[in-house]
């Protein structure tokens, strides 16, 4: 199967479901969060070829509102693809247009997501978080926050670019988001995820834009959105458990 065919079966087999959650949207400057459910509809039909997406929001005040989206035609998707993992988003900076990213985690029936915006001027405006269950919502559940006794666990590491090609998977050691830049805008919001964005981005600069996921006591998962000056390069998916 080409790269490409394989990155939209990928689609297909993990996301193409109804998925129930809540939205937290933090907004950077204005210092404060709203928070409203959605159902999201991604329906595939019988070949897999189209999938139709609708989102369904309820507010907090009580309102209903439902958006259309695509549909998705095979093998056409600017999403990558991995059997844990999504993500996609601006393919680079550019003067004058907002700039954002989107990433997805999946542990079995539960879905991590992170949105991103940055405004015209490559400023972070807004932050989103989306927790997630398959067919019904679900109440959220705590966990532990990642801490300096987690640095032995293990971990592996798989990357992917975007013309589809995967590399092998290689091992890989915890290091707090701190440590991987200290330039970064570093925030632990709702259900387990953490965040590491730059405040503001830039075209000839380079940066990285990562998403963990705390999703139980014993699974923790790294996404990275990498960026050279020019481009974005690769998406790198990290997981880590504590050791045997």
């Amino acid at each position: 199967m080409n790269l490409q065919l394989q990155n939209w079966s990928q689609f297909c087999r993990y996301y193409s479901q109804d998925l129930y959650g809540t939205w937290t949207r933090y907004y950077i400057k204005e210092q404060f969060r709203e928070s409203l459910q959605c159902i999201r509809s991604f329906r595939a039909n019988d070949d897999c070829s189209e999938i139709s997406h609708q989102n369904h929001y309820i507010y907090a005040d009580g309102t209903k509102e439902s958006k259309t989206f695509g549909p998705y035609l095979k093998p056409i998707t600017n999403g990558l693809f991995l059997d844990t993992c999504f993500s996609w988003g601006s393919k680079r900076v550019e003067p004058g247009i907002p700039f954002f990213f989107d990433t997805c985690l999946r542990d079995e029936d539960r879905r991590a997501t992170a949105i991103a915006r940055y405004n015209e001027s490559g400023s972070l405006q807004r932050i989103t978080v989306l927790v997630e269950n398959l067919n019904s919502f679900a109440e959220s559940s705590p966990v532990s926050e990642m801490n300096n006794s987690n640095g032995n666990w293990q971990g592996t590491l798989i990357k992917m670019t975007p013309d589809w090609t995967v590399y092998p998977e290689t091992t890989t050691s915890w290091i707090q988001l701190h440590e991987l830049s200290e330039n970064n805008l570093i925030l632990n919001l709702n259900d387990g995820v953490s965040v590491s964005f730059p405040q503001s981005v830039e075209s000839g600069r380079m940066f990285f834009l990562t998403m963990d996921w705390l999703s139980n006591d014993t699974l923790l998962q790294r996404a990275i959105r990498h960026y050279d000056p020019s481009d974005f390069t690769s998406l790198t998916l990290e997981i880590f458990t504590p050791p045997q």
